[in-house]
């Protein structure tokens, strides 16, 4: 559902390890008084490693599975938003198209432009 390009999973790595790293120097500053010691670097590698061999693929999985449910939920409040408008638009078409009909080449014109912005609206609707 989550598709990214190879650009974007680049970039999202890098910032993830920017502020990985900041927060660790942070840690190692606040606790050690800024020196870095080799225990420390070898406890990172080792809990890096366990991380993604133990709970990397749940938490990847609780992941997908809270943004999927935002998802739903946006989309859910998109369609209580796009509702009034479709409809008016249901409302309003047919009385707008029969008025139409007894214009002349104008009106028929017009009709054509309310017609295609009415589909383009419909098809709008039915993609979300």
């Amino acid at each position: 559902m989550f598709r990214t390009s190879n650009i974007v999973a680049t970039t999202e790595d890098i910032v993830f390890w920017i502020v990985a790293s900041a927060v660790f120097f942070a840690v190692v500053l606040k606790i050690s008084s800024g020196e870095i010691r080799f225990f420390q670097l070898v406890a990172l590698f080792i809990g890096t490693v366990l991380y993604f061999l133990t709970i990397s693929p749940l938490i990847i999985k609780v992941s997908v599975l809270v943004l999927r449910f935002v998802a739903r939920v946006l989309i859910f409040i998109v369609k209580i938003v796009m509702a009034p408008a479709l409809l008016v638009c249901r409302i309003v078409k047919k009385p707008l198209l029969l008025v139409l009909r007894l214009g002349r080449k104008s009106g028929r014109h017009l009709k054509n432009k309310i017609s295609i912005g009415i589909s383009n609206f419909n098809k709008f609707h039915k993609r979300i």
